[in-house]
């Protein structure tokens, strides 16, 4: 049983990931956390990034490839995150939390961990009413 599983698609974002990283590695010292991230594509260096993580992180590559072949940017993210989904069932994944990320642009500064707690707090505090929380990010898309 994970206390978090962090699911997230990634194309062409290799300059954000460091930031990601950091943090997963920081909240990792005191909580059990898995990252699932679906590679698609990159052709900056995202997935050697990616793999160069695998040796300090606890983290699955996913092959998502095959999104390439639709130009709709939410039905392929759609299809993507379904993905993802489909792997945690199938493996039979447990976790405390499911947490879905952005790994582009949004990521341009490190993310608190301070602040990833309270909101973890609210949520385990209102979980008959409530069934995520949403962070507001800026750019917006």
């Amino acid at each position: 049983m994970y206390d978090y599983v962090f699911l997230a698609l990634a194309k062409n974002c290799s300059k954000y990931l460091k930031n990601y990283f950091y943090f997963i590695k920081k909240l990792s010292k005191s909580y059990n956390v898995l990252v699932i991230v679906g590679e698609n594509s990159s052709n900056d260096g995202t997935l050697e990034f990616l793999i160069s993580q695998k040796k300090s992180t606890n983290l699955v590559i996913l092959n998502t490839s095959e999104l390439s072949k639709y130009s709709n940017r939410i039905y392929r993210l759609s299809l993507g995150r379904q993905i993802l989904k489909n792997y945690i069932e199938k493996k039979k994944i447990k976790s405390r939390f499911i947490v879905i990320n952005d790994l582009d642009d949004v990521l341009k500064k490190k993310i608190s961990i301070k602040n990833f707690l309270r909101i973890s707090k609210i949520l385990e505090k209102n979980k008959k009413d409530l069934f995520g929380i949403s962070v507001k990010s800026s750019p917006y898309y």
